[in-house]
């Protein structure tokens, strides 16, 4: 088992690269539109997009698994990398970092370096309790690529919704992301609702996420973007893939583009459609 989770971002980026550079062999092109320069913006932004988006979960669930963990009575847990240390198991505000040291491979299979500082104002599983994060040195390898991050990220747990499912509302603002190929700025809003897994609170393994929202930002060319989820993405940890749900892209010169991952599969099939092309994604 141990897959690891994608985010969305992921995903998407793998279907609006591959929608772009697929030959007609895989397209429904019924309009015979042709595929502008701008569509290569609406790809850089999908890409950095999908970095963020990447980021920015991996760090989620990083605080997630380690703020969970805040009742076990170890000051320190270095067992491991990360290295994880509380100050304090009996009272709030409480901080927990989480030290990534120079070179960590995580558990999801990304390096990191530096630290993860989380300060929660409850225990974590409590109606209320806002977790506070910030980044010391934070840095990230994707796809072979050092980004070094800055920015302003809140937890904030929501209680529990009609259907009686924890709910986290889940903010990145300001973030600055840096690489040797320039600059992006990204926000981020979202709202995952704790469907499965959270009757076995040290397992994250059977956790199940429904993820709504929004993010929006400034390209690494200094174009804007903004992504909407337009039906709930269902997050599975132990699948490596999105199982469902659509988004879509929306650029400063193109049409919107929207990729659907499916009705609750566990499997690397996608379709992302624009300009009247609807593309098979195998990732």
């Amino acid at each position: 088992m141990k897959r690891k989770n994608l985010i969305p971002g992921v995903i998407a980026v793998f279907a609006i690269v591959f929608l772009f550079s697929c030959t007609k062999e895989n397209t429904d092109n019924s309009q015979n539109t042709p595929i502008t320069p701008n569509a290569q913006n609406a790809s850089k932004s999908a890409t950095e997009n999908a970095i963020a988006e990447s980021i920015f979960s991996g760090v989620f669930n990083q605080v997630d698994k380690a703020s969970r963990n805040t009742g076990s009575g170890n000051k320190t847990d270095s067992s491991s990398c990360p290295v994880v240390t509380i100050n304090s198991i009996s009272s709030y505000p409480m901080t927990v970092t989480i030290d990534f040291g120079s070179n960590c491979l995580c558990y999801d299979g990304r390096v990191r370096s530096g630290q993860v500082i989380a300060v929660l104002s409850g225990s974590y599983i409590d109606s209320g309790t806002v977790v506070t994060v910030s980044f010391n040195q934070f840095k990230e390898i994707v796809n072979g690529k050092e980004y070094s991050v800055q920015a302003t990220e809140t937890h904030t747990n929501m209680g529990l919704n009609a259907a009686g499912h924890q709910v986290f509302k889940y903010n990145v603002q300001n973030a600055i992301i840096t690489s040797v190929d320039g600059v992006i700025h990204w926000n981020s809003t979202r709202t995952h609702e704790w469907i499965e897994g959270n009757n076995t609170l040290l397992n994250i393994w059977d956790d199940v996420y429904l993820a709504t929202g929004t993010a929006d930002g400034t390209n690494s060319l200094g174009e804007t973007f903004t992504i909407n989820i337009l039906t709930p993405l269902r997050v599975e940890i132990s699948c490596s893939y999105i199982v469902s749900g659509t988004l879509e892209v929306i650029t400063q010169a193109n049409p919107a583009i929207t990729v659907d991952y499916g009705t609750g599969n566990c499997d690397n099939i996608a379709t992302a459609s624009v300009y009247g092309y609807t593309v098979v994604i195998y990732m």
